[in-house]
């Protein structure tokens, strides 16, 4: 039998596994959620679940701290991090520099730029 696994990059296999691995620990907090009684509407459990990138329920939910960042900021951040993660790091001819410049852009993009919806976007 023929193994796609073995024939596909090295990269691949180590983005499984840690999408893997990710995804059962938000499986974790989502089981203990549901035996706590945390009572949630299934939208807010998919988006959590699906477009949160922490493993903080409570924080998502409103109960931390709010972000500081005004919507200005947030939308430079995310446009310098777009910009250096889409545009700036494929230009470089050592992969080493390239993976640097990529890797800030998407903290820049990424990182404390969630509005003031009851999102602890602070860690």
């Amino acid at each position: 039998m023929h193994n796609t696994l073995n024939n596909s990059p090295r990269w691949l296999l180590m983005w499984l596994l840690a999408g893997g691995l990710f995804m059962l620990g938000k499986a974790a907090v989502l089981f203990r959620m549901k035996i706590t009684g945390t009572p949630w509407p299934m939208w807010k459990t998919l988006a959590w679940f699906c477009a949160w990138p922490g493993m903080h329920a409570r924080d998502f939910d409103g109960c931390g701290q709010k972000c500081s960042l005004s919507p200005g900021i947030a939308i430079v951040k995310i446009t310098a991090g777009g910009i250096l993660l889409w545009g700036a790091a494929r230009h470089f001819d050592n992969p080493l520099a390239a993976g640097w410049c990529g890797m800030i852009g998407l903290i820049l993009a990424a990182c404390r730029t969630l509005p003031k919806h009851g999102v602890d976007a602070t860690g």
